[in-house]
């Protein structure tokens, strides 16, 4: 099934999901439009082959909601066209459309689906998964994520969802990017033990699929954990868990044979490897009068553009600070671990073992009621364990927003 395809049973699909309910409609359309500028003196993280790059960004976004007494449905078609002044091959045309939506059924069940279809460009991510080099391709992406909550009780709550991502680039066979597919279902359980204190438990399974490298994880895991509010300004939350993966993989080992001349033959086999260990996180976040603070600590797996799974140790902290009613400045400081799980599928995975660190500053003016300038620096390193190779990037991002008034269109 192609992505477009699949696109369209998505649109049909939250189509008949909004028809469905009581005819009082209410229904407001809110545009955005965007005017960015990016500088960077390494655009593709490289340690070696280091390049600069000067781009402009004009986007926007249409945002439509719906409201009934029981659904509300949120629809927001986007675009952004990406060129650079400075730079090769960098050019861009990103389009999509993502939308949520969410339905009482009664007073105890909620259905939620989140829907997306979008094509953008891999220098989108900022280079957290594509490796040692951010190679430069196209990407459609779909999403799916459907879900349920249950009230047992007004204490209780029983959850479950399944989520479907599938990524096609339009990458060459050599560029190191691959297509995938992952998924993930997840079922739940959350309790009120008091004013302060709410525990939960969460057991979930995982398919990763790269058909291209004949790569397959299923990855199982159970997480527990509970959110604690200290006061009314503070929060802390912490999980622990364990998982494990199952892995399928083909080995490729070169032999030389002679047929009557010597030449080298690339064979494959296939290989099945095994990892587990533990997961765990822990946030506090801190509400001052003007400030807010927030770090946090995980242990998580995820996909990557190289066809392995990656398992990622990350320490991030946040601060945002309201100067003034028009002026709010930020922080942002991450340091992250990453490599392949197990350490498989040895070509498409050399590029995961590394350590990265991220910060950014900047502020975001709100210079009129509907219009806001945000000025961004960021500043990344990378340490390839396997290459022992470090990459360092400075980057400048301004972009300036304009959000007009959102008008009513009807009412049924």
């Amino acid at each position: 099934m192609s992505v477009r395809t699949i696109h369209g049973a998505v649109l049909a699909t939250a189509s008949l999901f909004a028809s469905a309910q009581t005819p009082a409609l209410e229904l407001s359309v809110s545009p955005e439009f965007n005017l960015g500028s990016r500088a960077t003196d390494n655009v593709l993280f490289s340690a070696n082959d280091v390049q600069d790059a000067l781009g402009f960004d004009t986007g926007g976004r249409l945002n439509l909601l719906a409201e009934t007494p029981t659904l509300r449905s949120n629809v927001t078609p986007d675009f952004n066209f990406r060129r650079f002044a400075v730079g090769d091959n960098l050019d861009a045309d990103e389009y999509g459309i993502r939308s949520q939506h969410q339905w009482k059924a009664n007073d105890r069940l909620t259905a939620a689906l989140q829907a997306d279809y979008y094509q953008d460009s891999t220098l989108s991510t900022e280079l957290t998964d594509a490796g040692r080099q951010n190679n430069v391709s196209d990407r459609e992406t779909v999403n799916l994520q459907p879900s349920l909550v249950l009230a047992l009780d007004a204490l209780t709550q029983l959850n479950a969802s399944y989520a479907y991502t599938d990524i096609t680039t339009d990458a060459t066979a050599n560029a190191g990017l691959v297509d995938y597919s992952y998924q993930m279902a997840t079922v739940g359980a959350s309790r009120t033990v008091s004013d302060d204190w709410q525990v939960f438990a969460t057991g979930f399974i995982s398919w990763f699929d790269v058909p291209s490298q004949r790569s397959f994880n299923t990855t199982y895991g159970v997480q527990t954990g509970a959110t604690w509010a200290v006061d009314e300004a503070t929060r802390i939350s912490t999980s622990v868990g364990y998982l494990t993966s199952d892995i399928d993989y083909v080995d490729l080992v070169p032999v030389l044979v002679f047929d009557p001349a010597p030449r080298i033959l690339l064979l494959t086999f296939d290989r099945q490897a095994s990892t587990d260990g533990p997961i765990a996180s822990i946030s506090v976040e801190r509400q001052f009068e003007h400030l807010r603070l927030s770090g946090k600590y995980a242990r998580q797996v995820s996909p990557t553009l190289r066809g392995a799974q990656s398992l990622e140790d990350a320490m991030d902290v946040r601060l945002d600070y309201d100067w003034s009613p028009e002026i709010a400045l930020f922080a942002y400081g991450q340091y992250a671990m990453r490599s392949a799980q197990a350490d498989v599928n040895q070509a498409a995975s050399e590029d995961l073992n590394r350590d990265q660190f991220n910060a950014s500053g900047g502020m975001a003016w709100r210079a009129t009621r509907l219009t806001t300038i945000r000025a961004e620096y960021r500043y990344a390193t990378s340490e390839s364990n396997l290459a022992q190779s470090v990459a360092n990037v400075h980057s400048l991002f301004v972009t300036v927003n304009y959000r007009f008034d959102p008008f009513f269109i009807g009412f049924w």
